[in-house]
């Protein structure tokens, strides 16, 4: 009898081959995880750049680019409950409280420009959202390595 993970592949001789299965979870988390990754280091960037031109004509932070990053902070919630469900299947993070580190304080970078952007209504507001958005996009590519194990 054999171990689950391993399929009986028949040869043309007589007896059998024992070959591993690939596990579809290993594939699937690359693409779930990239993807979550890769929409928040995109958007994230694509409000600095916002926000950059902003700050090149001197200009605050405007309610627009506040939506923008909510609409992050929920791409984050999103990549939150997808670790969450992956880890809760059994993927291991070589290390877990780095990794939820990261989430938790990438939950808290956005807010906090928020309410830079919302009690200081010059230029550096702009500044604020960029330094965010730059952290967030670092912080991301940070959580990736975790993820697949660099």
């Amino acid at each position: 009898m054999l171990s689950p993970g391993w399929a009986d592949r028949r040869s043309g001789r007589a007896g059998a081959t024992v070959v591993p299965v690939r596990s579809a979870r290993r594939t699937d988390y690359a693409a779930q995880v990239t993807l979550t990754v890769g929409a928040l280091v995109a958007c994230s960037l694509a409000l600095g750049v916002w926000a950059a031109v902003r700050t090149a004509r001197d200009q605050p932070v405007i309610t627009r680019q506040l939506i923008g990053g909510a609409v992050i902070e929920a791409g984050i919630l999103v990549q939150m409950v997808v670790a969450g469900v992956l880890v809760a299947t059994g993927h291991q993070v070589p290390e877990a409280v780095t990794f939820w580190g990261y989430l938790v304080v990438a939950l808290l970078v956005l807010p906090a420009a928020a309410v830079v952007a919302v009690i200081e209504r010059t230029r550096w507001s702009s500044v604020a959202l960029i330094l965010a958005c730059a952290t967030l996009a670092v912080m991301q590519l940070r959580v990736h390595q975790l993820w697949s194990g660099a």
